[in-house]
C-alpha cells in the first residue's frame, strides 16, 4: 500500500509539472490531486526536492538498464535524448527552475552508466589504470552533458539521433586515441 501511495504522488506531481513550472508546484497542490494529506507526503518524501531526486533515480534506473550493456552506446545516448523529447514539457519546467541541477544529476547518472560501460570494453588490452579510467569518464561526461543542455537550452530542436550520432563520433575516436596515448607513453593520465 505504502508503495501505492509514493507512486500516486509520484504521478500526481509529474502531471502538475505538464501544466505548472515546477517552482510554482507546492505540496498542497501534489496531495489534493492525490486525495490524501499532507502527513502522507511527508511520510514519503522530506519535501518536493526529494520527490524530485526520487523520480531522478528511478528514471536513470529505467534508462540505464533497457540494455544492461550496450554494444553501441550510442543508442543508450540516443534513448535518453527521445525520453528527454518525449517528456519535454516536464524537462523544460525542471530546467528553467531554480533546480536546474536535478536535471543535470539525472543525466549525469545516465552517461556514467553508459560511459564506465563503453570505456571498460575499450580498455582491455591497454594499460590503463582505475584512476585513468575514471578521469576519461568524467571528462567526457561533461561534454555529453553539456551539450545535451544545449540542446535541451535551444528547445529541443536538433534530431536526438543525428546529435547522438554526432557526439559518439567524436568521442569514441578521443577515447579510443585517449587509451592509445596511455598505452604509448606507459604513464597514466
Amino acid at each position: 500500500m505504502a508503495q501505492f501511495t509514493k507512486q500516486a504522488l509520484i504521478d500526481a506531481f509529474l502531471s502538475i509539472l505538464e501544466t505548472k513550472a515546477l517552482d510554482k508546484i507546492t505540496v498542497k497542490d501534489i496531495v489534493e490531486k492525490c486525495n490524501v494529506n499532507r502527513n502522507t507526503f511527508y511520510y514519503h518524501f522530506q519535501d518536493i526536492y526529494d520527490l524530485i531526486e526520487e523520480i531522478v533515480t528511478m528514471e536513470a534506473e529505467k534508462i540505464t538498464t533497457i540494455y544492461p550493456i550496450y554494444e553501441s552506446w550510442q543508442k543508450g545516448l540516443e534513448d535518453t535524448m527521445i525520453y528527454i523529447l518525449d517528456n519535454s514539457t516536464s524537462i523544460l519546467n525542471v530546467y528553467h527552475s531554480v533546480r536546474k541541477e536535478q536535471l543535470e544529476q539525472f543525466l549525469y547518472k545516465i552517461t556514467d552508466k553508459f560511459l564506465v560501460d563503453y570505456i571498460n570494453k575499450a580498455s582491455e588490452g591497454f594499460n590503463a589504470t582505475e584512476k585513468d579510467k575514471i578521469f576519461i569518464s568524467k571528462f567526457y561526461r561533461y561534454a555529453i552533458v553539456g551539450t545535451i543542455l544545449e540542446w535541451i537550452e535551444k528547445g529541443l530542436t536538433e534530431d536526438p539521433t543525428e546529435l547522438s550520432r554526432q557526439m559518439v563520433k567524436i568521442l569514441e575516436g578521443s577515447i579510443h586515441e585517449d587509451l592509445e596515448k596511455i598505452e604509448k607513453k606507459g604513464v597514466s593520465i
